[in-house]
């Protein structure tokens, strides 16, 4: 993982659109009016083709690389649009879903990135859970409905890292032999959630 300046490119035209603007408004409008009791069983309809077409300049922004581990995103692994905070039903390492959280996050241009299918998705890889999935820790409370990417950031604690808005070279460092290892509890995090340390990875780093 290293750290990419998403400032380098502009907002993609498709997330600027008015289209979006509503859509987005309508995710909020349903939060705002919806009690607590409703919030908990409450599952947000969002559509997929805002993200969908900012893809080309996320692959543009990654360098046709997974934002996670690096790999490269190739035809034969196309690659997923990753929500960094999860669209919808952010989970804990305990297994405690918020269902809401970060729904109002989904078109955020600022909240999007693209991974390999081994860091996106939760499955199991060489005899244990490794992938992020819809896992988001967080130490403490998560931030409160509705707040922006920048008032989540503030707010939050320990949570994984942010290639986008952290340094990941204070967080992680590599060894010789391909491993890649903690510096810090949340590149610990990190390493632990998104699997960095699959023999795969392990593989490509010695090469390297």
């Amino acid at each position: 993982m290293i750290f990419v300046n998403r400032a380098a490119l502009p907002v993609p035209e498709v997330l600027r659109s008015e289209r979006a603007r509503l859509a987005t408004e309508k995710v909020r409008a349903l939060l705002l009016s919806s009690d607590q009791d409703h919030l908990e069983q409450l599952r947000v309809t969002l559509d997929p083709v805002f993200w969908r077409g900012a893809k080309p300049a996320l692959l543009q922004l990654f360098h046709g690389k997974c934002a996670y581990c690096e790999s490269a995103i190739a035809a034969t692994q196309p690659g997923d649009i990753e929500h960094f905070r999860p669209k919808e039903g952010a989970e804990s390492l305990k297994g405690e879903r918020d269902q809401t959280h970060y729904s109002w996050l989904a078109y955020d241009w600022d909240n999007i990135l693209i991974s390999c299918i081994d860091c996106g998705r939760r499955r199991k890889l060489g005899g244990r859970f490794a992938g992020k999935g819809a896992l988001f820790p967080v130490e403490g409370h998560r931030a409160p409905l509705l707040a922006s990417v920048s008032e989540c950031r503030a707010l939050e604690k320990g949570t994984l890292l942010d290639p986008c808005f952290d340094s990941p070279e204070e967080h992680l460092a590599f060894e010789e032999d391909g491993t890649c290892r903690s510096l810090t509890d949340r590149g610990q995090l990190t390493i632990d959630v998104l699997g960095m340390n699959r023999p795969s990875l392990l593989d490509q780093r010695r090469r390297a």
